[in-house]
């Protein structure tokens, strides 16, 4: 009786509201990054989870000691117009999710407020009696396949708190009032990549000087074909504009810019199942608009002209390089063969 006596004594005499300058803060702006996923088909296959953003809201070790009834610590997050969506510079989107909590409950709604403390009643983070640092938790939604690119989006969170640092009875506070409201902007940010074709080298002799066609011999003046069959294992389509095939000259033997002996082509395109929408070309050593660039210093330069026909020149070439352009449907693949002579 005595100590309730003294306490309303001691509430008659302390300022109920006593207010100070604010020490909880909102950084801004903050961004998090969803990672890098490999390919499209292993985005939508897989199963994201989600990350932490930094610290949204904050308050130094003793500024959320107690509780009055009409306490609260909420927070509203505002999406742009059209939803929370990470938007690609090609225009794609992928939307995404942002909750209280890593399990992705309570989650918020754009505009409704989402209250973390509510009184005495509910301490939805357990935040009373500590240092506070409160993240928001964000994940991508992967109910689609969505091409490669760079995303980005933004949200707004405007944070909104009211509670006592010593003391809180009933709507009494007896030390400091910490109340304010602050907005923060968030960045979120993913990318997306290709899934790498798979390539696989196979060289067949295909004509020798003394049988011709018939089973032909790897020996001085004959020929060979070296095939590079490169695959789409992704369930999305592939750009093969900047696929580049580098090959290197086999040991003894040349390229064969007058073909294989039984194909006068040197540079052959074969499509495979299903069908994609690939381009190639070769016109001349010297043609700076066709496909194929020869290098004779190892990939330093990629200028280099040899003659058709002519050993001693096309000895030289080190390396020859391939560019396929255009597009490989999902689960395709395609064949380019390059013709050498043996020496």
């Amino acid at each position: 009786m005595v100590w309730a006596v003294g306490l309303l004594a001691l509430l008659s005499l302390t300022p109920l509201r006593a207010m100070a300058a604010t020490v909880c803060s909102v950084p801004t702006p903050i961004s998090v990054s969803l990672g890098t996923t490999s390919s499209p088909a292993a985005f939508k296959a897989g199963t994201p989870t989600y990350v932490a953003t930094p610290t949204s809201f904050s308050c130094p070790s003793g500024n959320v000691l107690s509780i009055l009834s009409t306490s609260y610590l909420k927070a509203t997050i505002t999406a742009p117009v059209g939803g929370l969506k990470m938007t690609s510079g090609s225009g794609d989107t992928i939307d995404y999710t942002v909750a209280a909590k890593s399990s992705g409950t309570p989650a918020f709604v754009s505009g409704t407020p989402l209250f973390l403390i509510n009184g005495a009643g509910l301490d939805l983070l357990g935040l009373i009696s500590g240092a506070v640092a409160v993240p928001v938790y964000v994940k991508p939604a992967n109910t689609n396949i969505v091409p490669p690119g760079d995303y980005s989006g933004t949200f707004t969170i405007k944070w909104e708190w009211y509670f006592c640092s010593l003391l809180g009875i009933g709507t009494a506070c007896i030390g400091t009032v910490e109340s304010d409201s602050k907005t923060a902007t968030v960045t979120v940010t993913m990318k997306l990549v290709a899934k790498p074709p798979t390539i696989s080298i196979a060289s067949a002799t295909t004509w020798d000087p003394l049988s011709s066609t018939t089973n032909p011999k790897a020996i001085p003046g004959g020929k060979k074909r070296t095939t590079v069959t490169v695959t789409n294992t992704d369930t999305v389509p592939l750009d093969a504009t900047g696929l580049a095939i580098v090959l290197a000259t086999p040991a003894n033997a040349a390229i064969s810019l007058t073909g294989d002996g039984a194909n006068s082509n040197p540079f052959v395109l074969t499509e495979g199942l299903p069908a994609s929408t690939l381009t190639f070309s070769y016109v001349s050593p010297g043609n700076t608009g066709d496909n194929v660039e020869f290098s004779t210093d190892s990939q330093v330069h990629w200028d280099a002209v040899p003659t058709a026909g002519t050993l001693a020149s096309e000895k030289l070439v080190t390396h020859v390089r391939l560019k396929p352009q255009g597009s490989m449907a999902a689960g395709s693949s395609f064949k380019l063969s390059v013709a050498y002579q043996v020496y």
